[in-house]
């Protein structure tokens, strides 16, 4: 499944970064069964388990966050 998927890819990300937390944006990361089925899925595979836990959250932005980010892109771009 997607969420299995993605835990373990972050797992990986986690393994070799050291991240503080994982942001899952867009409309994924607004979805908390989903956003809890990943985070799950990453403490199963982490290499090194911490206490607390990598904390896995949604996006402060939300499923807006493409629109803002190409909004910003554009605003950024010489015309």
């Amino acid at each position: 499944d997607a969420a299995a998927a993605l835990g373990a890819v972050l797992a990986t990300l986690a393994n070799a970064l050291d991240p503080a937390l994982v942001v899952l944006g867009g409309g994924l990361g607004t979805a908390a069964v989903f956003r809890a089925r990943v985070e799950r899925a990453l403490q199963e595979r982490v290499a090194y388990p911490r206490v607390p836990p990598l904390p896995v959250v949604g996006s402060f932005l939300g499923a807006d966050g493409g629109v803002v980010g190409a909004a910003l892109l554009a605003a950024d771009v010489p015309g």
